[in-house]
């Protein structure tokens, strides 16, 4: 569907992409490892870069000639490379990052489901942190705790909306506010492991100031059609998330856990709407 303002739609696809550009430039994109050997051309000069993705809803790719390409096996899921410039400020945030990606992977795949896909791609870039198929845009300049947290963020949209194929344009909250409930749980137990705080309370916040402020638009409004950014962006992110936590109260933790992981593998690239997943609640917590 065509991308008009706040939020994007699309189906799956095969990509088979061919970028051709100077040799000095080190190159990454959506697609498998090997993919990044590269074939010089005649004049020398030029490197032809070969990606291949299968069943994604788009693709991305990045070239810099200053990027520091790192590369390691998740424990129990893909493989994980690096592209980022090496700045003296920030290099040790980068080098310990690693270790926290590994069990950002773990702790996703056993709560909210299995990642599909063989590689996963952290790449310097853009204005902020991006999700794309199997990778993430995010500036370079962080501190751990900010690399984990934007990142974590990033990486689970490849749940919600990537693999499970939401129509964010229609539905923004269960694009993000799904994302921001699983990515807020992930960030204190990879950060904050013995703390008793409530780790979506900044979503109750956000959301307790957007109904003070007499702003708040209902939340089935598309995505394009909300009057003020504050407004979609605290019904998207901070309702949505909101809505999940007051379920599991209303169902209890253990159902909605299972409740995830069910509607996670038996909708993966299946395009699912709100009502699906309230059903498969009802289903999985015997509250029919």
């Amino acid at each position: 569907n065509p991308y008009i303002g706040r939020e994007f739609y699309g189906n799956w696809g095969d990509f088979d992409v061919n970028i051709t550009i100077s040799k000095n430039f080190v190159v990454c994109g959506t697609g498998i490892p090997d993919s990044y050997e590269g074939t010089l051309l005649a004049d020398k000069e030029q490197k032809i870069w070969k990606f291949k993705a299968n069943n994604v809803h788009d693709f991305m790719w990045a070239a810099d000639r200053d990027y520091v390409h790192k590369w390691f096996q998740t424990t129990n899921g893909p493989m994980v490379h690096l592209y980022y410039q090496e700045d003296p400020d920030y290099i040790d945030a980068w080098q310990k990052f690693p270790e926290f990606l590994d069990k950002m992977f773990e702790l996703a795949s056993n709560r909210f489901g299995k990642y599909p896909y063989p590689v996963f791609y952290v790449v310097q870039g853009g204005d902020g942190g991006m999700e794309y198929p199997m990778a993430t845009l995010i500036t370079g300049k962080r501190s751990l705790a900010s690399l984990v947290g934007v990142v974590s963020h990033e990486l689970m949209h490849s749940w919600y909306q990537g693999v499970l194929g939401f129509n964010e344009s229609l539905y923004p909250w269960m694009d993000e506010g799904f994302t921001t409930y699983a990515s807020d749980i992930i960030f204190q137990q990879l950060l904050k492991p013995n703390s008793k705080e409530d780790p979506l309370q900044d979503s109750y916040k956000s959301y307790f100031q957007l109904v003070k402020s007499g702003s708040e638009e209902p939340l089935i409004t598309h995505a394009d059609h909300y009057q003020t950014n504050t407004a979609y962006g605290m019904a998207s992110y901070s309702k949505g998330c909101i809505f999940l936590h007051q379920l599991s109260y209303i169902v209890g933790q253990n159902a909605f856990n299972k409740g995830m992981l069910e509607f996670f593998r038996d909708w993966s690239f299946k395009h699912p709407s709100s009502k699906i997943f309230i059903r498969t609640m009802e289903k999985t917590s015997g509250m029919v």
